[in-house]
């Protein structure tokens, strides 16, 4: 059985999201350790980073369970695997630069990519709106006041 264009296309954006997962686990032991916080600022990173890994890693095997994969890695790219390659750069650029504050690029970041997601669909625009900013600013929320960490 022979794996189809949207399996394959499954397993190239998992392998990315594995490969920045495996990066941010590995990066994050390089943090410095925080005197006054009892997790330190490594904790969260390393655990949603982790948790990323693990989930690339389950979308690819299920992917192969289903059939054994044909054809190159290039074949299974199409435009929209690339827009979203491209977003996660530019919100990671943003992040870097400290362009904008947390709060804002990742309500950003996280709009447009549900948006694309749901092909801007005029009734899916509300959700992906939504989803957005009570991620965006729950997030900023939890590490701010509850985990007590600094963000940029």
């Amino acid at each position: 059985m022979f794996l189809n264009g949207q399996d394959r296309l499954e397993i190239a954006t998992a392998s990315v999201f594995l490969l920045i997962g495996i990066a941010f686990c590995v990066h994050s032991f390089s943090l410095p350790r925080a005197a006054l916080e009892p997790m330190g600022p490594a904790a969260v990173p390393f655990a949603v980073s982790f948790g990323l890994s693990l989930l690339s890693l389950h979308m690819i095997y299920g992917c192969l369970r289903r059939g054994a994969t044909t054809g190159t890695l290039g074949d299974a790219l199409g435009a929209r695997f690339w827009v979203t390659v491209c977003l996660i750069c530019i919100y990671l650029l943003a992040m870097d630069l400290a362009v904008l504050p947390y709060r804002i690029a990742t309500t950003a970041f996280l709009f447009v990519l549900t948006a694309g997601l749901f092909r801007f669909e005029r009734s899916k625009v509300l959700v992906a709106a939504a989803i957005a900013l009570i991620l965006g600013f729950g997030l900023t929320y939890v590490f701010t006041e509850i985990l007590v960490l600094d963000l940029p």
